[in-house]
This record gives structure tokens, sequence and C-alpha cells, in this order.
């Protein structure tokens, strides 16, 4: 058995009038904090029934959008240059370094160990990455990230489950999400809004898991493309932006700052 990469030792949730409340969240930092998201509840039933159907605030519409935008920004500024490479078989070094760098991956023991191994850590990503698959095969997936885990593990002493979906992602854009804390806790914060148990995450479990949660949200990742004219292919990777956002304790400064920008666009108009 993989250990959690969240813990569940939260109280249950509640949802009411679109805020959602959890009494204790283990974030490995923050103890009995309680959580104030006025826009995760929105595909709760209560919610639903409270709006009405069809009916989003503001609020609710935020995050998508901030989320095409981030990955929008992601996309021009390297996503897309390094899948290029990926794809061409032209990818090196430096590449990797920059992918390390863009990802946040050259911190603490597993990033000295990434930054030192490309030539021993890369042909390992390309064999078990390389053959094509098909989009929301979990099972596959799951095996291929599994075994990518256990291979750097071998070499390095850790578990860098993080950095090994992160680098399977260039080599299935469309078929996968990325991986951290901050999008492992957000999606069991959405889970526990819906009313779910919201279980630990694991290795074992978190592309299932996201696979249902990227298909409830299919609404939601089109509006937020068509509102923004966005034209981002990697549609799994908007999900787990808003996952992100989700988990993240700063999620309302980071929308405040985003909502003052559109604001700002508005004006210039």
């Amino acid at each position: 058995m993989f250990e959690s990469l969240y813990s569940d030792q939260s109280t249950p949730a509640s949802c009411e009038a679109g805020v959602f409340y959890t009494d204790r969240v283990t974030d490995r930092v923050r103890l009995d904090r309680r959580i104030h998201l006025p826009w995760l509840c929105v595909h709760s039933p209560s919610h639903e029934r409270a709006q009405g159907d069809g009916v989003r605030s503001h609020a609710d519409v935020l995050p998508w959008d901030w989320a095409v935008t981030e990955q929008t920004w992601l996309h021009h500024k390297h996503d897309a240059f390094l899948v290029g490479r990926v794809h061409q078989s032209t990818f090196g070094e430096s590449h990797w370094l920059e992918f390390l760098n863009a990802y946040s991956l050259k911190r603490g023991k597993g990033g000295n160990f990434l930054r030192q191994s490309y030539e021993t850590s890369w042909p390992v990503l390309v064999d078990a990455y390389s053959s094509p698959m098909r989009d929301g095969d979990v099972f596959t997936a799951t095996t291929r990230w599994t075994a990518v885990v256990e291979a750097l593990r071998q070499g390095s002493g850790l578990r860098m489950r993080s950095a090994a979906l992160k680098a399977f992602w260039l080599f299935q854009p469309h078929a996968l999400p990325m991986f951290d804390a901050f999008a492992s806790r957000g999606l069991v914060l959405f889970e526990r809004a819906r009313g779910e148990r919201g279980q630990a995450v694991t290795i074992d479990n978190f592309l299932e898991r996201f696979e249902a949660f990227y298909h409830f949200s299919g609404t939601q990742i089109e509006g937020a493309l068509e509102r923004s004219g966005s034209t981002y292919p990697y549609r799994r990777r908007i999900g787990e932006k808003w996952l992100w956002l989700a988990g993240n304790t700063h999620r309302e400064a980071i929308l405040d700052r985003f909502a003052a920008a559109q604001d700002d666009l508005e004006r210039v108009r």
C-alpha cells in the first residue's frame, strides 16, 4: 500500500447556502483551520436547489475562468514548447532542467536527484510513457505512473509521485492531469462538498477520482473556454488547475487579483 497523499482525518463537511466549511483539515502544515470556499459548492445538490437550475453566481464562474487563463499562459510560456520537444524526440538535458524549474521540482533531495540524473532518468520515462494511450485509460495510466515512481525510488530512495506524473503529462498531454498536494487536497474538498466521504488520495486512486471530477465538470470547462475565446487544447489540465486553486490556502488572494485584472480589462475596452 502506498502512503496517503492526503490525510483523511477531517470531520464531515457541511455545505450551506453555497459556503463550504470543514472543522479540521490536515494538510501537513495547517490544522484546525476553517476553509471558506463560497464557489466550491456550486455542484452540490443542496446548492443547486437553492440557486435554481443553470444559475451560477460570478464567484462560481471566476475560478474556472482563472484556470483557463492560467493554463493558456503556461501553454505559451513553456508547456507547448516542452511537449513539442518530447514528441519531436529532441528533448535534451536543458529542456529537462527547464521542466524541473517550471514545475517546482528542483527543490530538496528529490530535486537534487532529478537535476543530476537526466541521463539515467529520462530513458526510464521514455520507455514507460511513450506508447500511445487512450484518454481516460485510468488503469494503464496508473500502472505506468506506479512503475516510474518505483524506478525513481530505486535510484533515489524517494517516492517522487508528483514528478513522475508531471513528466508523464509531457508524453500524454491530452490524457492526463498533473498532480501535487494542492490538487490532491482540492479533490478531497470537492468530493466532500458533494456529500461524498472524500477518502485519502493515493497513487492507486487519484486518476480514477480525477476522471470522475473531470467528466462531472465538462460543462464548466467548456463554458470557461468559450468565455475566454481560448483554444487551449488540454482540458484535463483546466480541471486540475481548478482543483489546485481549491486546495490552495491563498485561493482568495489569487482570485481577488484575477478579478481586479478582469475588471480593469473591461474598463479599457
